[in-house]
């Protein structure tokens, strides 16, 4: 293996992302013990507390889910929040989907096989923090890389199906009832989505077999343009009423460099957290996507497609753009 190859296939990406995990550790701590968690713990600890609910029946696990169930309920208290938590779930669908994309092709290794497990462990560890690890193992193993054994990176029609039906099953169907109806145990639910989304592409391929001579990738562009579509709408209707009102902007989507002071409320204590979470998980994925590229002039086309796209139609909808490019290449 040349030295470039080696530089690209293994030092940059056990370079790069654990300096990730190290930032998103860093900030994401610092945030919780800001007097988050101080907050959090005295909403779960209330007499009256909403949030304390037997939602499992399991004490230690119901305690564990009032802390969770907390910060989304403060958060959506806070009417940025609300917007925020709308915007983040409308254009940072492709975040949870993309390893359930990878899973679905026709060889994956064992590492990156169940989506289940790492989208399970985002709902408690955060998806930025899960993605900083997820995704150098991606490319470590090769995955990335497609262009030399193409039947690799298949997807059968029955798994585009599945993914299809999961995404809007198990993601959209949750997501949005968690912020329409405000309810703790709605949003405990939504803790579940990626057992939901397991659920129903097992069940879809149960009723629709797979069939090795049947290709889904052009299904897959089609799904992947829906959540082009959803998240660039979302970026639109968000930015678009507050334009021109700079500190709109601010309060809605720039999170602080600092951690806010222990005085302020725990919903935009929690607001804050999301947001490092969300810009973290963003800033991972779209690096990843540079490992697609094969020559220099892709390298930088792609990166003058982020230019534009990320403040035209968002971080969303710029990475799931470069999704569509590969699936095209594959």
């Amino acid at each position: 293996m040349s030295t470039r190859k080696m530089l690209r296939r293994f030092i940059l990406p056990l370079t790069i992302f654990p300096v990730f995990t190290t930032l998103v550790f860093k900030f994401l701590t610092a945030r919780i013990h800001s007097g988050m968690d101080a907050g959090l713990k005295a909403q779960c600890e209330a007499p009256d507390s909403p949030y304390a609910l037997s939602y499992t029946g399991f004490p230690k696990v119901d305690a564990r889910l009032c802390g969770i169930v907390a910060v989304f309920q403060t958060t959506m208290s806070e009417p940025a929040g609300l917007q925020f938590l709308y915007y983040g779930l409308g254009s940072g669908a492709i975040l949870f989907l993309f390893p359930y994309l990878e899973a679905s092709r026709a060889r994956k290794t064992l590492l990156l096989a169940f989506p289940i497990a790492w989208i399970l462990f985002a709902q408690v560890a955060t998806i930025a923090f899960t993605l900083s690890i997820y995704l150098p193992l991606f490319i470590l193993t090769g995955s990335h890389d497609r262009t030399k054994k193409r039947e690799d990176g298949k997807i059968t029609r029955a798994h585009a199906e599945s993914l299809f039906f999961a995404v809007i099953v198990g993601y959209f169907v949750p997501s949005f009832g968690m912020l329409i109806l405000k309810d703790p145990e709605v949003t405990a639910l939504w803790q579940i989505f990626p057992v939901i989304m397991s659920v129903a592409a097992g069940l879809h391929l149960l009723i629709r077999r797979p069939s090795k001579l049947s290709a889904g990738s052009t299904l897959i562009q089609v799904v992947l343009m829906g959540i082009f579509i959803i998240a660039s709408s979302t970026h639109f209707a968000t930015i678009w009423p507050i334009i021109g009102d700079y500190a709109a902007l601010k309060t809605l989507f720039l999170p602080s460099l600092l951690p806010l002071p222990a005085s302020t409320s725990t919903g935009l204590l929690a607001l804050d957290f999301l947001k490092w979470d969300l810009y973290f998980a963003f800033t991972s994925l779209s690096v990843a996507t540079l490992w697609f590229t094969s020559t220099t002039a892709q390298f930088f086309g792609l990166l003058a497609w982020y230019a534009v796209a990320v403040p035209m139609s968002g971080p969303g909808a710029a990475i799931t753009g470069a999704l569509i490019w590969r699936e095209a290449q594959l």
